[in-house]
């Protein structure tokens, strides 16, 4: 597949300078890198890109949210009929990163870390956020006097 694919190894090799985007297989058939997900230097689960070819004739991009092994979402680009060229794979890449983004449930398993780390932060550190309360409010009162 990587030889099939050059421009897209291409792209996706330019995109990885800025990652952590790392090559897991490569077969016949498909072509898989994975990136951590993180969110406030907390992984999450993990992005995988994979390029899959179907029937010698047509690939896709397709892109899942991991938690642990299991799919927690997935988006998919249309049919691929050739290998295309690197700026042709980038935007394709990049429309469907976007998409996938935007997926209901993608961002659920941010919000799910979120909401675990506010209420956790609500029980361990309430009495930060009241100190913080109180420092605007004289602060705000000191400048507007």
């Amino acid at each position: 597949m990587l030889k099939k694919y050059p421009n897209f190894v291409i792209a996706i090799e330019s995109i990885k300078a800025d990652t952590n985007l790392k090559l897991i297989s490569s077969d016949y058939n498909k072509i898989k890198y994975t990136m951590p997900l993180l969110a406030f230097n907390n992984k999450l689960g993990d992005v995988a890109i994979e390029l899959i070819e179907f029937n010698n004739k047509y690939a896709i991009i397709v892109f899942h949210t991991l938690t642990g092994k299991k799919i927690k979402a997935t988006t998919q680009s249309e049919f691929i009929k050739n290998d295309l060229t690197v700026e042709n794979w980038l935007q394709i890449i990049n429309e469907i990163m976007i998409k996938h983004i935007s997926n209901p449930d993608h961002q659920k398993v941010a919000m799910n870390f979120l909401n675990g780390k506010l209420s956790n932060s609500e029980n361990k550190s309430s009495g930060c956020i009241i100190v913080l309360a109180i420092i605007t409010i004289i602060s705000l009162v000191v400048y507007f006097s």
